[in-house]
């Protein structure tokens, strides 16, 4: 038997493996939320788009508030979420 002080052989590689997905989980959530934010999903010639904002030649406007957008934000979160282990439903 295993003395009292000491855990078996093999249990810090676990535990370093554990604590580094989540981390990476932890991670891919905050890029996740970050890249849903940002506007820059499109770029063209003439300026940049996202979900929320269409900018052109510096100016940018909020974009009409569609169903579409909503479910392809929720598509997204909800599939890279169930993949990283985290599923959330909105």
């Amino acid at each position: 038997m295993w003395p009292l002080q000491q855990p078996p052989p093999g249990m810090g590689v676990k535990r370093s493996l554990q604590c580094g997905g989540t981390l990476l989980g932890l991670l891919a959530n905050i890029f996740t939320v970050l890249s849903t934010a940002t506007n820059y999903w499109i770029r063209f010639p003439m300026g940049h788009g996202g979900l929320w904002q269409d900018c052109t030649q510096g100016a940018c406007s909020n974009m009409p508030c569609q169903c579409f957008g909503f479910l392809l934000v929720d598509m997204i979160l909800q599939s890279t979420d169930a993949i990283s282990g985290f599923p959330v439903c909105l």
